[in-house]
């Protein structure tokens, strides 16, 4: 019966189909046919990505499968099946980690070594905090996503309904103000700012009209200006060196104070007193300023002397004495008492009473900004110094009794204490023979300028 080939060939092919269906089971088990099983059971919180005969791997080798997964207590109780004999102890972990980006996982074997004691079949294993999965990722980007959504709404509320319950919507609300702001002010002085403008188009032209060759003479007739005055300025030293002359001698109620020495004690007192209110006279510097201004609308000329108390870097005092020839104008009632006339206002215009100024300046970087009496009125004033110092461009704003008095000009250092000044006097005052451009000259002498004046006249 056996001896029929057909009948060997189909018993054969029987035999071999049971043995390969056989061995399959066992390899998607995880171990082969003659290795013997351990088994371990494995408590985690969330077993996503993981079903059974799920991978189990050491140094990602396959050595075994998950056997069995049950559900307990709200717990996932994962059966794992592993391979004899590969000496793990009873620090060995197991962890989760993906496979790819679709999601499936295998669980890694591994171990800490913190002990040597082995792990025996049906010992529960530990875990540690898998990897964050595509599935994690995804869910922080949908997280993002809908933060991004607030945002966008938030913003959407700021731009069309105007509300104000959101930080986006109050900046909103407070840039919508202010350019309404900004176009109300900019409606109101509209005749205001055109006059500005006129102005300055106006100083462009008389600029060009100084510098032109036709203004030659003016421009030279300044020059002479200013030297009559470097003369005067002249004449002023050698009287100041015959009065230290008498003075040194003793001569006068001056020479007699400074050659007592209990009053010489005194005034030292004070200078220490004064030393310690403007921060040290090791740190205090003076300065002494003086030029003139040729207004060339009505070739009228206006003086200034100053003095500058400078105790820091970033701070100074400024006084000066301004002598031109419009005057001060001083407006008193005259009450008629007794008659049947009404009580009247009278201008009086007293052309030699001088102008004071007084102010306080303080500096940031090269930005300069004062304030207090400008011309024997309040206002203040700024300065932007370039070119190393020695340009200074300044504006200045005082007697706001009607209209502002707006001064502009710019000084430029040409040597060692000389310098040029040029600007527009009054800009918005409707008197042409005081609204004018100008040009001038002046000498400024610091600390060591006068220190080497009075050394030269003390030895004259």
């Amino acid at each position: 019966m056996f001896e029929k080939p057909e009948l060997k060939v189909g018993l054969l092919f029987l035999i071999s189909f049971a043995l390969v269906g056989y061995m399959s089971m066992k390899v998607a088990k995880g171990v082969g046919v003659f290795t013997a099983e351990s088994k371990h059971s494995l408590v985690v919180d969330d077993a996503s990505g993981i079903i059974e005969n799920t991978a189990v791997k050491v140094a990602g080798v396959k050595v075994g499968v998950v056997e069995r997964i049950e559900l307990k207590g709200g717990k996932a109780i994962l059966t794992l099946s592993v391979r004899k004999g590969l000496g793990l102890s009873k620090s060995t972990y197991a962890e989760f980690k993906s496979d790819g980006i679709l999601g499936s996982k295998h669980i890694a074997l591994g171990d800490t070594g913190t002990t040597t004691e082995k792990l025996k079949s049906g010992d529960q294993l530990s875990t540690v905090p898998s990897v964050d999965s595509m599935g994690d990722v995804m869910s922080e980007v949908g997280k993002v996503a809908k933060s991004l959504n607030e945002v966008a709404q938030a913003i959407k509320e700021a731009t069309i309904t105007g509300t104000t319950e959101t930080p986006i919507g109050r900046i909103m609300n407070n840039i919508e103000t202010l350019t309404a702001d900004l176009a109300e002010v900019s409606t109101v002085n509209k005749d205001r700012i055109s006059t500005i403008i006129e102005r300055l188009e106006g100083i462009s032209g008389t600029l060009d009209s100084v510098l032109g060759e036709g203004s030659k003479q003016k421009v030279n007739e300044a020059f002479d200006n200013a030297y009559d005055g470097l003369a005067k300025f002249d004449e002023s030293l050698e009287n100041v060196r015959s009065i230290t002359e008498k003075i040194d001698s003793g001569e006068g109620t001056v020479g007699r104070l400074i050659n007592d020495e209990e009053t010489i004690d005194g005034i030292n007192e004070v200078v220490d007193n004064l030393n310690n209110l403007l921060g040290g006279a090791s740190r205090l510097r003076t300065s002494f300023d003086y030029h003139s201004e040729y207004l060339t609308s009505d070739g009228d000329i206006i003086s200034f002397i100053g003095v500058k108390l400078q105790p820091g870097a970033d701070r100074y005092y400024e006084l000066a004495l301004t002598q031109d020839p419009f005057g001060v104008d001083d407006t008193r009632t005259i009450k008629r008492t007794g008659t049947e006339n009404d009580d009247f206002e009278e201008v009086i215009t007293d052309k030699d009473k001088i102008r004071i100024t007084a102010l306080f300046a303080k500096n940031f970087y090269d930005f300069t900004f004062k304030g207090g009496l400008i011309q024997s009125t309040g206002g203040f004033g700024i300065d932007y110094t370039a070119l190393n110092k020695k340009l200074r461009l300044s504006a200045e704003f005082f007697d706001f009794s009607d209209d502002a008095n707006i001064r502009m000009f710019a000084r430029f250092n040409v040597y060692n204490g000389l310098y040029f000044i040029g600007g527009y006097n009054s800009i918005l005052n409707d008197n042409d023979a005081i609204s004018s451009p100008f040009l001038g000259a002046g000498l400024y002498l610091n600390n060591d300028d006068l220190a080497t004046l009075a050394s030269f006249a003390l030895r004259r």
